[in-house]
């Protein structure tokens, strides 16, 4: 039998935080940190990282003297930004408790709703201020160059605001990183300057679409499902043109790498594996099997008869999950496109305005249809598979001496596929 938890709450963000029990209030809080700001992306991580800033650098043809003080701004900026960033996460924490303590979970909506507010506009303020501190260094000559510096700055501020697999793919960095300080052929230079201007326009167009439904977005919810496969569809298709710019060129750049190549050079090959590892993260999604072996081939007591048993067990293990992620990919291309159950599952309860309340059922187990066709099922099988022949290979001493837990947050990480509704 399936089981159901039905809910009722004031407003879509209330109502993530009620539909959990009291054990699941720190990832109801995830959830709230990681979808604070419109767009999802995650407004505790600086604005600029280290190999943008390189990026901006070169865009702006700084001098060593210039990109050594822009990378010292950016030190500063991150080391206030995360200072300012651990506050909130300690007041939110506050919050958290104070609503476990008293069961009045109210407090999420009336108090961390204006403390992230107050954080946007601070961590916007602590942005701007390090990219006046940049532009400061800049001669006349360079600041003719300022539009391509916030080109470059909008794809890096747009390009998280992602839903599809390889909508958030920066080709630029990943070609950067995969030559890892290669000079480039000429012709690949200007390819990707190609992809900076037509996917700049493409995410512009994108922004522009996602605001203008966003409203009518949020006044569907828990309306007619008609309505709301339409809003959704109109915010996908700008959103697969984004996703489809990235692959096209992710493609011709791995091509052209390998055209260019010398014997050895799998720069190419490389690049379109991590495009479509970045693109597709569940597809390729560390498993106990993963964590159980590279611990087996790290035990000082295993014999080179056992070590090379384990690495079987690991080649037989890949094989396997091979065709599974790209299996994986087609179910997830595909549940891309669709109404999130999430969404389907929300309605209309009570009046409008401010008491407007959004009901929605969430389903706890049962026989419904798995997602992504089953395929995390029979990978999470494979896995377990995997396991038993490492042990037919190991003492259970050595068994229980590899430490096989998932990373902190994953568990979170999974629960927020649930809930994905941004446009």
């Amino acid at each position: 039998m399936v089981r159901h938890k039905r809910i009722r709450a004031l407003g879509w963000m209330s109502a993530l935080v009620a539909s959990l029990s009291a054990g699941w209030v720190s990832a109801a809080q995830q959830i709230m940190i990681q979808e604070a700001r419109i767009g999802g992306d995650n407004s505790f991580e600086p604005a600029v990282s280290a190999p943008q800033m390189r990026r901006l650098a070169e865009v702006l043809e700084l001098n060593d003297t210039q990109s050594s003080l822009a990378e010292e701004f950016l030190r500063e900026y991150h080391r206030v930004f995360r200072e300012g960033a651990d506050a909130v996460r300690e007041r939110m924490n506050e919050i958290q408790e104070e609503a476990r303590a008293t069961g009045d979970f109210r407090v999420f909506g009336e108090k961390i709703g204006p403390l992230l507010e107050t954080w946007e506009r601070d961590r916007a303020q602590l942005e701007n201020e390090m990219i006046d501190n940049v532009r400061s260094l800049l001669s006349e000559e360079q600041l003719e160059r300022w539009p391509l510096f916030e080109r470059e700055k909008r794809r890096m501020e747009l390009l998280p605001n992602s839903r599809l697999g390889g909508e958030d793919v920066d080709v630029i960095l990943l070609t950067r990183e995969v030559s890892a300080g290669d000079n480039l052929a000429p012709e690949i230079v200007e390819r990707l300057e190609q992809y900076a201007a037509e996917l700049d326009a493409a995410l512009q167009a994108r922004q522009r679409t996602i605001e203008s439904l966003e409203e009518d977005w949020r006044e569907a919810l828990g309306g007619e499902r008609e309505r709301l496969e339409d809003i959704w569809n109109e915010a996908t298709r700008k959103r697969e043109a984004v996703r489809d710019i990235n692959e096209r060129y992710a493609r011709q750049i791995s091509e052209m790498l390998k055209e260019n190549a010398d014997d050895g050079d799998t720069r190419g090959d490389h690049l379109w594996r991590l495009y479509i590892e970045r693109a597709y993260p569940i597809a390729f999604e560390e498993t106990r099997a993963d964590r159980m072996i590279d611990g087996a081939l790290e035990l000082e007591s295993i014999s080179e008869d056992e070590r090379a048993m384990i690495e079987g067990v690991r080649s037989e293990f890949e094989q396997r999950l091979e065709p599974l992620a790209h299996r994986l990919i087609m179910e997830l291309v595909k549940e891309e496109k669709e109404l999130p159950p999430f969404v389907q599952n929300m309605r209309m309860e009570g009046g409008g305005g401010p008491g407007r309340a959004i009901g929605f059922t969430m389903t706890m187990g049962g026989d419904e249809e798995e997602r992504y066709g089953g395929l995390l099922r029979e990978r999470w099988e494979a896995s377990e598979a995997a396991v038993e022949r490492l042990k037919a290979v190991l003492t259970p001493e050595q068994i229980a001496s590899i430490h096989s837990s998932e990373e902190p947050g994953a568990a979170q990480r999974v629960m927020l596929r649930g809930f994905r509704f941004n446009l």
